[in-house]
């Protein structure tokens, strides 16, 4: 065990991510640093709250690793500040701490999944795949509703368009439909 890391080792793929890590404890961070660094594709690492979100207002960070317990700017408010600019964003905490206050304010800020030091190289390894798994899901939505949109734009220059319920009843009609017909929804 090295620090609050148990487990240094390197898996066989590189994940598509990039990882800001936020820990005070010198240690720790440099053993968890040193093993993000050989599975994501870029890691930032900060020691307190107040550096890790200059960090990630100024870098393309896909999911943060923070602890809750730090000077200057603790974790919790690290969560709350970057939440503010983007919910979404999948955060991991890490902590030593039992305690249920932080367990339950973290979860009311959106935090979406949590590691008991000593970390677990393992579980971070597993937490960090699905969470690519999802943003990639994410990535793919919003290309499908890119390319839908690109594709009813076509239709819509192309073609008189309208779509009906089973009554008979009006749903939608597009622009050609409508100069046409004289209809008004």
């Amino acid at each position: 065990m090295l620090g609050d890391i148990m487990e240094l080792k390197t898996p066989v793929q590189r994940l598509n991510l990039n990882v800001l890590y936020v820990e005070d404890d010198l240690i720790t961070r440099e053993a968890l640093y040193d093993y993000l660094k050989e599975i994501v594709k870029k890691v930032y690492i900060a020691e307190n709250g107040a550096v890790g979100l200059k960090i990630y207002k100024k870098n393309n960070i896909d999911l943060i690793i923070t602890d809750i317990k730090m000077p200057v700017m603790n974790g919790l408010e690290l969560i709350k500040e970057v939440k503010k600019e983007n919910y979404d964003i999948p955060i991991i905490v890490t902590t030593a701490y039992n305690e249920i206050d932080y367990l339950i304010e973290s979860i009311e800020l959106g935090v979406n999944a949590f590691l008991i030091k000593p970390i677990e190289t393992k579980k971070v390894e597993l937490e960090l795949r699905r969470f690519e798994n999802i943003l990639s899901m994410r990535h793919n939505v919003v290309q499908l509703a890119v390319l839908l949109s690109e594709y009813k734009n076509a239709i819509d220059v192309s073609n008189i368009m309208f779509k009906l319920d089973k009554k008979g009843n009006i749903l939608y009609i597009n622009k050609n439909f409508e100069e046409i017909s004289h209809y008004k929804p």
